[in-house]
């Protein structure tokens, strides 16, 4: 995987939180059918992808520096 399609993951991860926190925003509203539980359970993978491509674009960083330390 590369940076890229790691920061794209975490924007799509992102984007499905902000969704769910609408919902969770949203679950007063007697009109709404919204799981409220199920929006909260959603929201605990989300955090774990997150930090998983963040882990991953570190040391996707950190390994080019230190290829960029040899080359130089």
């Amino acid at each position: 995987m590369n940076i890229h399609n790691n920061v794209s993951s975490i924007k799509q991860q992102f984007d499905t939180a902000n969704t769910n926190a609408t919902n969770i925003a949203n679950s007063n509203n007697k009109e709404a059918d919204i799981d409220l539980t199920k929006e909260m359970v959603e929201l605990i993978p989300i955090s774990k992808v997150v930090e998983a491509n963040a882990v991953a674009i570190k040391t996707q960083d950190e390994t080019t520096k230190n290829l960029l330390d040899i080359i130089v």
